[in-house]
């Protein structure tokens, strides 16, 4: 694994939990090594998602975030637009598990 920030450096996403099997390249991205999707059944933990960017992760967020970020939700096909906080998204709905896939294509380096 190539050390994406080496002891002292400012690291922008230190707050956020990553796994150190990880490898990590360049300062922001992160790609999990085929192993270990095989070890866990090719279903990612959180801790071992891949991360593509090409600018720094936010700073960690405000605590009381819940309460600050809205989804609003409106348009032609809503009857009544709602606005809900993160609080309320997380509080008046049940979560659900889906199985997607999530690939980085990387084909903007061809061009």
């Amino acid at each position: 694994m190539v050390a994406a920030f080496k002891e002292g450096e400012s690291n922008p996403d230190a707050w956020v939990p990553r796994n150190p099997e990880a490898w990590r390249h360049g300062k922001w991205n992160q790609e999990t090594p085929t192993d270990l999707l095989e070890r866990h059944g090719y279903v990612t933990p959180n801790d071992l998602y891949f991360i593509r960017s090409h600018a720094a992760v936010p700073i960690k967020p405000d605590p009381k975030i819940d309460e600050k970020h809205t989804l609003e939700i409106c348009g032609p096909f809503t009857k009544k637009p709602t606005t809900f906080t993160l609080k309320e998204l997380k509080s008046k709905f049940r979560n659900v598990d889906l199985w997607s896939c999530l690939v980085c294509s990387g084909q903007r380096r061809y061009y």
